[in-house]
């Protein structure tokens, strides 16, 4: 099946890519001071509790984008970002949109372009975020705040849930514009740097939502799978990590491994790369640096790719149509991050049911079914029950219908991708 959705993703950034713009087509300003208050202390027990840090006062830059305005009207946009925080600095990402109202007519919906003059949003935050954690046993060892997104942020344009911005019911998103603002003590050498920031923009839906259970057709929809690719009888070879062999490990971080799934399959895309050694001890530490203290997990969508930039990959979220178009970064020699979520009976071979999962595309089939570095290893604690091969037809349904074809794309910087890795589709 193809995404019923247009997609686009849109970036500036250090080194721009074909279709991305340079920092310099922004505006940078010196802030002035800000003081600011950690809301989130440690514990003794090394835990992290919501409270109120004493306030620092910080030297602010910012960069604000030009307003973009995608092809279509945008129902979700998600933010991410690549930046460097040494010593004491930090940075605050924040998305500002232009609204419209929506009417739907029949299964269809269009923007109603000519009943309202485009209407701006506040600005939102979508990140406070920085490399490393605090340090309670020796501040000047550790990061300056505890990463987090912002709860509860919301106008009569959009809201913001943890790292996505949804339109407000009833209106669509017409344009965005993107501000970074960096952060870092006066008088401390350091300075943050932010490489990219670019955000994921997905239109509403233009056909009727496919009705998971009780259908007949492939994976439960008549909707046709995606043909097979150039992929086709490819895999790379990605050491598989198992989340499950760190069930109870640092139980301040979701309760332990169990609900690592992004942070094991972030870890094996950077082993992949290179840059760090895919054994079993880094997911851990992946847990731990892509975590979100106000979410209270390690699968914060930007955090995840936020991490992998950090250690010197080019990382971004976006969306992708299908499996054919994902079938091009295995060619380019990327695996590919995927979020889903299914019930067991959805998708052969799995052993479990699931809100939400992250996985690895490796490869596919010489048929195209696809093969999958499934950290959940069938609820096994075992990195040999990692790799798994899941029908197309049914793994494709269980992506574009659970997170809308939400992918990690991590590659080293300079890495040749796909002529289209934002492939605007219509089914």
């Amino acid at each position: 099946m193809t995404s019923s959705r247009l997609t686009e993703f849109h970036a500036w950034a250090a080194h721009p890519r074909q279709g991305w713009e340079a920092f310099c087509a922004g505006r940078w300003d010196s802030t002035g001071p800000r003081d600011f208050s950690d809301p989130f202390v440690d514990e003794t027990d090394g835990s992290v509790v919501r409270g109120q840090s004493p306030p620092v006062r910080y030297e602010t830059t910012t960069w604000t984008s030009p307003w973009h305005r995608p092809p279509f009207a945008s129902q979700e946009v998600i933010v991410s970002f690549n930046a460097t925080t040494p010593g004491h600095s930090w940075i605050e990402v924040q998305i500002q949109v232009t609204t419209r109202q929506t009417e739907t007519t029949g299964t269809v919906a269009a923007e109603r372009t000519a009943l309202e003059p485009s209407c701006p949003s506040r600005w939102f935050t979508m990140a406070r975020w920085c490399q490393e954690l605090p340090n309670p046993r020796d501040p000047d060892q550790g990061g300056a705040i505890h990463r987090a997104g912002v709860d509860g942020q919301a106008d009569q344009n959009a809201r913001v849930d943890t790292d996505t911005l949804f339109a407000a019911e009833g209106r669509a998103v017409t344009a965005y514009r993107l501000r970074a603002v960096l952060l870092y003590p006066r008088g401390a050498p350091e300075r943050p740097a932010i490489t990219l920031l670019g955000a994921a923009a997905t239109s509403l839906p233009r056909d009727a939502p496919v009705e998971a259970p009780g259908d007949t057709g492939p994976a439960g929809s008549t909707d046709p799978t995606s043909p097979a690719g150039p992929a086709a009888g490819l895999e790379l070879a990605v050491r598989p990590l198992s989340q499950m062999v760190h069930r109870g490990v640092s139980p301040q971080y979701g309760g332990g491994g169990e609900s690592w799934c992004s942070p094991t399959s972030v870890a094996m895309a950077m082993g992949y790369h290179g840059v760090i050694d895919p054994v079993d001890a880094v997911v851990p530490q992946t847990a731990r640096g892509t975590w979100d203290h106000a979410y209270r997990g390690a699968g914060n969508w930007a955090f995840s790719a936020a991490h992998a930039a950090a250690h010197g990959l080019e990382a971004f979220v976006t969306r992708l149509p299908d499996l054919r178009a994902l079938e091009e970064f295995i060619v380019a020699g990327i695996p590919v991050v995927v979020s889903a979520s299914f019930r067991a009976a959805e998708l052969d071979g799995a052993g479990y049911s699931t809100d939400g999962h992250l996985m690895l595309v490796t490869g596919f089939t010489a048929s195209g079914d696809v093969i999958v570095n499934d950290p959940a290893s069938h609820e096994e604690p075992s990195d040999e029950h990692v790799r798994t091969v899941y029908r197309r037809d049914q793994f494709e349904r269980v992506w574009l219908n659970g997170s809308r074809g939400v992918v990690y794309i991590i590659a080293p910087p300079g890495t040749p991708l796909p002529p289209h890795p934002d492939r605007r589709s219509q089914a």
